[in-house]
């Protein structure tokens, strides 16, 4: 069994061919290269040129505990049926992750499902208690459909005109925090506003030509119910301006909410969101200094941080 780094669109192929036959999933090609963007480190494991088994890394630029470093998302990983009970999950994982040290790569994230939580623990992840979503009824929210004038809608067209101011507002909200992924102008543009597939409102608040706070929501047809994918706040106050842009968007919202692992959680808690039984899991490693992780006291990590596809 042969373990790569695939860099050819030939042996992307075969990867995206292994990953629909063990998810039993497809999604069109523009979907796929946004996916396996540049970003997205893909490993496979192949025998005699058959792929078996998929592993991949989405690097990124992350704070972790007061330093920047560079930082990745472990996503996309899988056997196929063939290889089932091959121990392929936790070989091909163990040799990504030494890959990912002699990358420079200080810190790894993921929030894998429940069936691959056993192989992540074999291959030395940290993993942490359940991470629970804050959520609130919308009939307990009262909005005013008027937004503040300081904030606008985000558009692919419009972006660019605050790409600088927004790079500076992503770096300074961060800074000092002990884990939080930084979105840059670039890295934000790619994740929300160049998806094929994305359907986001993304609100941002300006004053005196500076971003002070953005809120990306995502709507959720059959369950009627609005994520907020990511959000950034200079104050408590903007922090709310930006929450009751979710009252401008015109489709039937039943249910709001967050993951609990924002670091916004009192403001959440103040306006009045609680615990959800739904929750998703949390594991972390540190490819350079093996042993226990711990995300620290000031972490951030919202959906939009995982959620690849």
């Amino acid at each position: 069994m042969e373990f790569r780094l695939l860099t050819e669109s030939s042996e992307k192929l075969r990867f995206i061919t292994g990953w629909e036959h063990a998810f039993n999933r497809s999604f069109e090609m523009r979907d796929y290269n946004w996916i396996f963007d540049s970003r997205n480190l893909v490993y496979g494991a192949f025998e005699e040129e058959v792929l078996s088994s998929g592993y991949c890394i989405l690097q990124n630029q992350t704070v972790f505990h007061g330093q920047l470093v560079k930082g990745g998302l472990c996503n996309n990983v899988f056997v196929t049926p063939e290889y089932q009970g091959c121990h392929l999950f936790t070989k091909l994982g163990r040799y990504v992750l030494s890959k990912a040290g002699e990358q420079g790569i200080q810190i790894l994230v993921g929030l894998p499902n429940e069936n691959s939580l056993p192989g992540h623990r074999r291959v030395g992840w940290t993993t942490f208690p359940k991470n629970h979503y804050l959520e609130k009824k919308m009939e307990d929210i009262v909005f005013d459909e008027t937004l503040d004038e300081r904030i606008s809608l985000v558009t692919p067209l419009n972006f660019p005109l605050w790409k600088k101011a927004f790079t500076e507002f992503a770096i300074n909200i961060a800074a000092g925090r002990s884990f939080s992924i930084i979105k840059g102008a670039d890295y934000f543009s790619w994740r929300y506003l160049e998806r094929p597939s994305g359907d986001y409102k993304i609100f941002i608040f300006q004053e005196d030509e500076k971003v002070r706070g953005y809120v990306v929501y995502k709507y959720y047809q059959p369950s009627c119910r609005l994520h907020i994918l990511d959000v950034e706040a200079e104050s408590e106050a903007i922090f709310l301006e930006l929450l009751k842009a979710a009252g401008t968007i015109k489709e039937p919202i039943a249910l709001i909410n967050v993951l609990g692992s924002t670091i916004y959680l009192d403001y959440f808690n103040r306006a009045g969101f609680d615990q959800s039984a739904e929750y998703s899991n949390l594991i972390a490693y540190t490819p350079m200094a093996k042993g226990p992780v711990s995300l620290g006291d000031t972490c951030n990590l919202v959906i939009g941080d995982n959620e690849v596809f």
